[in-house]
């Protein structure tokens, strides 16, 4: 007996999930919401429902293919987070040409095809957050891409590959990473770029991450909301920027304004690297 109840219980859940039908969601003719469902699939749809809005968020889906998109070509918004989704199909969201948005946050994705969103010449936005790249970061090609969010996503390294292909790209997201170096120079390429964040991140104790806070800041590309730390050979996490400015590095005309100096070498655009353990920072 309690073996027919099991059986019966799988054979319930698999023919609730296997093969979901717009039963299962909320169905207003243009959006169709189906969150917690515990989906393993998407939907199938006729092309004669022009469904512009697709919530499938907090599922079980894990792979996403083309083909599970094929009558979805009217879709403008696109909700995947909250999945367990590690794999994706390179050209799934090929026929999509009217997407503008696509949430993928909150998955299990450790890398993403280059070209994913090549096709989609209308998407503004694009949110990969919480997912495990690390030293895999996403390297997209989108002429209309204007915001990408890759925050807390253990990225390691993010340079001018990742955006190089994103020539209209505004806001980038970086913030809480495991980043310890940027370039900020690549923020150039982009020619309307204007935002990123980049708070908590465990920043290489160097001159060169002073330098480039005071860079994003002095172009408004950056707005400190809380201090910034880096984080030394002894993994002990030490302030080196705030909202009054650095507290690591000087410029040659403030060392020469010390009564006291440190004996270190000032490097070619006039910054003082001194170490932190021989720094009396403020804390």
């Amino acid at each position: 007996m309690e073996t027919k109840l099991l059986l019966f219980n799988l054979w319930l859940i698999y023919s609730t999930t296997a093969s979901p039908t717009r039963e299962q969601c909320e169905d207003t003719g243009t959006e169709l919401s189906c969150p917690e469902q515990r989906l393993h699939k998407v939907p199938k749809v006729s092309l004669q429902n022009k469904i512009e809005l697709l919530d499938m968020s907090q599922n079980d889906l894990d792979e996403l293919y083309k083909v599970d998109f094929n009558e979805y070509v009217y879709l403008v918004t696109l909700y995947l987070n909250d999945n367990s989704i590690s794999y994706i199909e390179d050209d799934t969201f090929e026929n999509l040409r009217e997407l503008d948005f696509i949430d993928l946050s909150k998955n299990l994705l450790e890398e993403i095809p280059d070209d994913i969103i090549i096709n989609n010449e209308k998407l503004i936005i694009l949110d990969l957050s919480e997912n495990l790249f690390q030293a895999q970061t996403p390297t997209l090609t989108s002429k209309s891409l204007e915001v990408l969010d890759l925050s807390q996503c253990k990225l390691t390294q993010f340079s001018n590959d990742s955006i190089v292909n994103l020539p209209n790209l505004r806001l980038l997201y970086l913030n809480s990473n495991n980043l310890m170096t940027l370039d900020h120079r690549m923020f150039s390429i982009p020619t309307l770029f204007y935002y990123v964040q980049i708070e908590f991140n465990p920043w290489e104790c160097s001159c060169n991450t002073v330098k480039m806070l005071k860079h994003l800041i002095d172009k408004d590309m950056f707005e400190i909301t809380h201090p910034i730390s880096c984080v030394d050979d002894k993994k002990s996490h030490i302030h080196i920027y705030d909202k009054n400015g650095p507290k690591m590095c000087k410029t040659k005309r403030k060392v020469k304004e010390e009564v006291t100096t440190l004996s270190n070498d000032i490097d070619q655009d006039g910054y003082e690297d001194i170490k932190p353990q021989e720094y009396l920072f403020k804390r």
